[in-house]
């Protein structure tokens, strides 16, 4: 507050006051004033008192809920709730709104009727994801790997992400804490800032014995200059949770270099961030069984040549995701992972080294132990990626695209934005899923056995 006095700014309680001044110029002329006030709050499961000052103002009537008062006003302000109420009269008497007349006359209320009857039945129709009867758009461009695992995680994010064009907003003023996504951008933006160092000779190549204390002090650096981007841009939280956040990734990045030191041996680094698949970037596609060929987009975190000329690939995971250690065995993670094989191609094509033997792993930050699972590629490899791959194109070509949500519990964040889009739960959701996944269609890609989710 002194600081605000110093530069001439009103204080809080200055403030205050002048909010008070509207409040009243605006209610003391008018004849008739109406004023809601939330009763509760659905997420923390509590009550909200109203303010002091409108304590004196007027009336005051509590109203259960929206339809207490529709069922109780005595006359509704339109005819959409005048006939709303109608229907609701109708439904509690024990009536059937498809007899009322306005089931026939408003279309609207009639497509509503249709999908919630749609929705309660068993199977996949045309309001859960069917899209069948309908010419599914086809990959415009390159797509992403982590595109094609979005369709398998949740077709209807899929859908609305990349078919529609419709991706959840994140607003600054909302975030509490720096995100993961944030975060993890900022792990990768500093150990590229390093390698690319090297790439262009500003600092020598690690060697024999990997990374140096003078590597080691330029990464420290590098972390406080990215730690300061991501207060710049606004996404870094509010300041008591930054102050904890920010030292924490500083040091994740120091315990990084040391892990990864022991790791280097006789490497030579090739490339690091390196886009491909977009205007002017090395094109990259794989051939499916049918002889079509899915062109991809993305970037590789780093390509490090071995002493035997085998290119290994490397895509660091600040998260920790369970099922990643089985990719040894397993390389698609059951046709639900496909980054590693589409890097693996990228790498290939960027270096112009279209047989070279190639090697991808998942490099786990502190959250994975900083373990490191990755799979040799090789004809048999490349046949089980083209398999998985087919199937899932099959799906998005057959207009496949229900809500799949998680098993209703508690978390503490919103798995998928598109079947938990209020934060509430999936309970509603996941019901609607038991039914679709009736459909005799979808086991070919979800088989009930399945895990609904990794």
């Amino acid at each position: 507050e002194a600081e605000r006095r110093a530069a001439g700014l009103p204080t809080s309680e200055e403030r205050t006051a002048l909010v008070h001044h509207h409040l009243l110029a605006v209610v003391g002329p008018t004849p008739r004033v109406t004023i809601t006030v939330p009763r509760g709050d659905l997420r923390a499961a509590s009550l909200h008192h109203p303010s002091r000052w409108i304590a004196g103002i007027g009336t005051r009537r509590d109203i259960d809920s929206h339809a207490h008062g529709l069922a109780t006003v005595e006359f509704p302000v339109s005819a959409a709730e005048h006939r709303a109420r109608q229907l609701w009269v109708l439904a509690r008497a024990g009536g059937d709104i498809r007899d009322h007349p306005a089931h026939h006359d408003d279309v609207v209320l009639r497509r509503a009727v249709a999908m919630l009857d749609a929705r309660a039945g068993v199977g996949m129709t045309e309001y859960d994801g069917d899209l069948s009867s309908r010419p599914t758009p086809p990959f415009i461009g390159p797509v992403s790997p982590t595109a094609i695992e979005q369709w398998v995680k949740c077709p209807h994010a899929y859908f609305v992400a990349h078919v529609l064009g419709v991706y959840e907003v994140e607003e600054p003023a909302d975030i509490i804490t720096v995100s993961a996504l944030e975060r993890g951008s900022a792990i990768h933006d500093a150990i590229d800032r390093l390698q690319q160092a090297v790439l262009r000779g500003d600092v020598a190549p690690p060697g024999p014995d990997g990374w140096t204390p003078a590597h080691q002090a330029l990464l420290h650096e590098l972390a406080e200059d990215v730690a300061d981007d991501l207060e710049a841009r606004g996404v870094a939280g509010r300041a008591a949770t930054w102050a904890t956040a920010r030292p924490l990734i500083i040091e994740e990045l120091g315990r990084w270099i040391e892990v990864d030191r022991q790791h280097w041996g006789d490497r030579r680094l090739l490339l690091s961030e390196q886009h491909f698949g977009g205007p002017d970037e090395t094109p990259v596609d794989i051939e499916l069984p049918d002889g079509r060929r899915l062109a991809f987009v993305g970037a590789i975190d780093r390509v490090v040549e071995l002493p035997d000329g085998t290119l290994l690939v490397t895509d660091h995971k600040t998260s920790k995701v369970e099922d990643l250690d089985q990719v040894a065995t397993d390389p698609t993670v059951g046709g639900t992972r496909f980054q590693l094989p589409v890097y693996a191609a990228a790498a290939r094509a960027l270096l112009g080294r279209p047989e070279a033997p190639v090697r991808a792993e998942f490099a786990f930050f502190s959250r994975g132990r900083f373990a490191r699972h990755g799979v040799t590629f090789d004809d048999t490899t490349w046949a089980q990626v083209r398999a998985d791959l087919a199937q899932v194109v099959a799906g998005i070509d057959a207009g496949v695209f229900p809500a799949r949500p998680k098993a209703p519990g508690f978390q503490r964040w919103v798995d998928c934005a598109c079947c938990d889009p209020d934060g509430l739960g999936t309970a509603d959701r996941f019901a609607e899923w038991e039914r679709t996944r009736a459909d005799p269609r979808l086991p070919r890609w979800f088989p009930t056995e399945a895990p609904l989710t990794a």
